[in-house]
């Protein structure tokens, strides 16, 4: 199948490939660098706190990251861009849409052509479905990698093989929940509301995106880890003195089991309204002093206390929507 280079939406494929894979090459060329000529400074108000080693170590791990990701960014974008000039993803298209129109599928299969009657709703799912196969069978490798080989190399990962098949089957299966739907509204916009598709795809993202928040920390999350409330004592009472400080309103202080996968640490908050939830890892309270804890805890209330968030959602929902606009002009 011949691409069409005068498509509209063939050239924008092309430009913003190649802009985001320079921009991105740049960025990170640019932090390489300056990880070659500063990466063992130590400022002085941290000279007390960190050594030459532990910079080293940190410097090491970044450098091994970059050189992993160069080939793989380099290899899943040449992976599209190649199914792209050879009509992968129309030729998947036509011959599901042909699949689900029967009879009339057979005929147009033989004459090359499209079938009056597709399901649309079938094709668009499938589609979705096999398009995604090559990008995600060529980066399991990578993943691998990084999991297996760079995070067992600098003492992080105690990932096992189970766990890590267990963790991917998980998060297909919660992508093709969320996914669906959002499929399901798009499909039905375009032939319900004919030109104002572009206004309810956004709106039903913008919906469904708030109800993400909310369901992620109760439904979502615990299918990967398991939240066990914060014990009483000097470190909540602390924590908990710092939230009201903040007027940061939260559902619990819990304590995630982020050790059986990582030796990482870290704290965030998540949720919406109620259900916001300030969420600790365990390697964070094994590894760090109560002084410590608040200090990245604090960092964390800092986005929310700036509006961080809110300033995000604020400037990515308009911008959906003159995306889906401008597009549909296009169409």
């Amino acid at each position: 199948m011949v691409v069409d280079f005068t498509n509209f939406f063939v050239v924008l494929f092309i430009i913003g490939t190649v802009f985001s894979v320079g921009l991105n090459l740049l960025l990170e060329h640019i932090d390489y660098n300056f990880r070659k000529k500063h990466g063992k400074k130590i400022p002085s108000e941290l000279s007390e706190h960190i050594t030459t080693d532990i910079l080293t170590k940190t410097g090491e791990y970044d450098n091994a990251r970059y050189a992993l990701w160069i080939p793989r960014m380099l290899v899943t974008t040449s992976l599209s861009v190649v199914l792209l000039l050879f009509g992968f993803y129309p030729h998947v298209f036509n011959t599901i849409w042909n699949m689900t129109a029967g009879v009339a599928g057979d005929i147009a299969q033989k004459t090359a052509q499209l079938a009056p009657n597709g399901n649309v709703y079938l094709t668009i799912i499938f589609f979705a479905l096999i398009a995604s196969l090559p990008g995600a069978i060529v980066d399991i490798p990578f993943a691998l990698y990084r999991e297996f080989s760079i995070e067992k190399r600098f003492g992080f990962s105690k990932m096992t093989a189970k766990l890590w098949v267990i963790d991917q089957l998980k998060s297909l299966l919660v992508s093709a929940v969320l996914v669906l739907p959002l499929l399901l509204l798009v499909i039905c916009a375009f032939e319900k509301t004919q030109g104002l598709w572009w206004f309810w795809v956004a709106s039903g993202y913008t919906v469904f995106s708030l109800f993400l928040s909310i369901i992620y920390p109760l439904c979502i999350a615990p299918l990967f880890n398991t939240f066990t409330p914060l014990e009483d004592g000097e470190l909540k009472t602390r924590l908990t003195n710092i939230l009201e400080r903040c007027g940061f309103q939260a559902n619990g202080l819990f304590v995630i089991d982020a050790s059986k996968r990582s030796k990482h640490s870290n704290a965030y908050f998540t949720g919406f309204g109620k259900a916001k939830r300030v969420v600790l890892y365990d390697t964070l309270i094994e590894q760090m002093d109560m002084d410590e804890i608040e200090a990245v805890l604090a960092h964390e209330l800092g986005h929310y206390k700036l509006h961080h968030i809110f300033r995000r959602f604020c400037t990515i929902i308009p911008l959906v929507f003159v995306v889906l606009y401008l597009i549909s002009l296009f169409i």
